[in-house]
């Protein structure tokens, strides 16, 4: 008989969990040409500990062995003052001798039934998924959009002497209300210093240029943090966030970053934060559907009459949002 356990990361052995991811991974990594080696008990303890609170992690176990798993994380989804713990799905993986005997649903349910008043639950499940997690996660909210801009300037015109590198998001510098620099009419996920800190100058794998533009008397005007990737053997630079009091300082921050991080000048972003006039303005375009390499689709539950109102409304989404780039 397997079990169904809710875990802290502190409860859980993360070396056999590690192992058991990379295991379950193992054929479909290789078929896309992507090392596992990421997966390690470093990665999961500061991927499962983001400022927060920590994630809920279920285990399948047979005879204390890890057979199968999947993992709630824990966001701030913010909505006019009002702030409501938004929990992240993913991780989900099963040993392909475990494949197929109902272990997934006994999993989710559990996730599903952990989730607490005004609390909601989401995810972005791959064509392969969507069916078995819109069983349990029903509100489909659409393909995210992605967004595209060539960056074409010469570098030495895109520097400004206003805006500089991050090098931590913590301190006296950064000790102010990061909401004030995104619109609180929709949904929008909570960004914090600490916030940033942990999700991008903190991450054990990936590395990431974050750059600010301030005016002069010190206050921030906006905010991008990029990120070098390959995608179908070309590389891209990803925009995970872009936040801003206006559009000329994100359009300043956006070039200065470009040209300091020496990055590729195809700009790529999963955004619905943007309004389109702010990012035609910015120079992006809507890529079309047909031609997205990657499609990320949004599926979220809510318990409760306040965060059933938030469910309905449309999101403010950046790519950095999840934890796939």
């Amino acid at each position: 008989m397997t079990e169904i356990k809710i875990c802290t990361p502190d409860e859980v052995d993360l070396q056999a969990y590690a192992d058991m991811q990379q295991e379950s991974f193992r054929e479909l990594l290789a078929e896309m040409g992507v090392s596992g080696d990421f997966m390690t008990p470093e990665f999961y303890r500061w991927k499962y500990n983001p400022p927060s609170g920590p994630a809920k992690v279920i285990l399948g176990l047979k005879e204390d062995r890890i057979v199968t798993a999947t993992m709630l994380q824990p966001l701030v989804l913010r909505h006019q003052g009002r702030r409501f713990t938004a929990w992240q799905n993913g991780d989900t993986a099963t040993l392909a001798e475990f494949r197929c005997l109902g272990l997934y649903p006994r999993c989710m349910k559990a996730a599903v039934r952990s989730v607490q008043e005004d609390e909601l639950l989401f995810g972005f499940p791959n064509k392969n998924s969507i069916r078995g997690f819109s069983f349990f996660v029903k509100t489909g909210k659409g393909v995210v959009r992605l967004l595209a801009k060539l960056h074409l300037r010469p570098s030495w015109l895109s520097r400004s002497t206003d805006c500089t590198r991050v090098t931590s998001f913590l301190g006296g510098d950064f000790a102010f209300d990061f909401s004030d620099l995104s619109s609180d009419e929709l949904p929008v996920m909570e960004k914090t210093p600490a916030y940033l800190e942990w999700r991008y100058l903190q991450h054990p794998v990936h590395q990431y240029h974050a750059f600010v533009r301030r005016d002069p008397s010190g206050a921030i005007r906006a905010i991008a943090v990029l990120r070098e990737a390959e995608i179908r053997g070309k590389k891209a630079t990803m925009v995970m966030e872009l936040l801003g009091r206006d559009v000329r300082s994100m359009r300043r921050v956006l070039h200065h970053a470009l040209a300091e991080a020496k990055t590729s000048r195809i700009l790529m972003a999963y955004n619905t934060a943007l309004t389109r006039g702010c990012a035609f303005r910015l120079g992006f375009v809507t890529v079309p559907m047909r031609f997205i390499p990657k499609q990320q689709s949004l599926f979220a539950s809510a318990n409760g009459v306040d965060a059933q109102a938030v469910l309905a409304l449309p999101w403010q989404l950046q790519m950095g949002d999840w934890d796939g780039f």
